[in-house]
């Protein structure tokens, strides 16, 4: 069987397991009037669908980058907001930022290839780029999550027992996933060369 072939059936495990289970979770808090929480398994739906309205762009996703994105998708969201593992396991969330860092680094990578800019070797400037990318990717999550406390009268950013120092220590776990990355990619090219 052909690697392709595995991270589709892969691919197909991970969707299924998260639509299944919001979906079971949500008919659960609907029960109990958890409305706010049906709203976090609807968004699930949402970044399923992502891969195929990149389908036919430049950006498509092979399978394998698309088991990234669901398995990326599966520890965040699906682990982390729908079975409640950021209140659950403690240190859960700043796992889940770091594992952004290194995501979004990903992403920025595949950027580069795709455009055909991956060519371009001052190492200063890739480090700026990738640099760049992780953090603004950052500072979008801690908006989206910041938003979601002021629309939703919620406390994903923890501000209300921590002040600053989730969203900061979120910050730079994804920094330093981001960081690591870089280094392996750098090892990774000076072993291809």
């Amino acid at each position: 069987m052909k690697k392709e072939q595995i991270f589709k059936i892969l691919n197909y495990f991970l969707i299924a397991i998260m639509i299944l289970g919001a979906t079971t979770l949500g008919i659960n808090y609907f029960y109990y009037k958890a409305y706010i929480r049906i709203l976090t398994t609807l968004t699930i739906i949402i970044t399923i669908f992502i891969p195929i309205v990149l389908r036919n762009t430049l950006f498509r996703l092979s399978q394998k980058d698309k088991f990234i994105y669901y398995l990326f998708i599966f520890i965040a969201h699906f682990l982390g907001a729908i079975m409640n593992l950021y209140k659950r396991i403690i240190y859960y969330d700043l796992f889940v930022h770091f594992i952004s860092g290194m995501v979004f680094f990903y992403i920025s990578y595949l950027i580069l290839v795709k455009t055909n800019s991956h060519q371009y070797k001052n190492k200063l400037i890739n480090f700026l780029y990738f640099l760049g990318v992780v953090s603004f990717s950052a500072l979008v999550w801690e908006i989206l999550e910041f938003s979601g406390d002021i629309l939703l009268n919620n406390n994903f950013q923890h501000s209300i027992d921590t002040g600053i120092i989730d969203t900061m220590g979120d910050m730079i776990a994804a920094l330093f996933g981001g960081l690591i990355s870089y280094l392996i990619y750098l090892k990774s090219n000076k072993s291809n060369q």
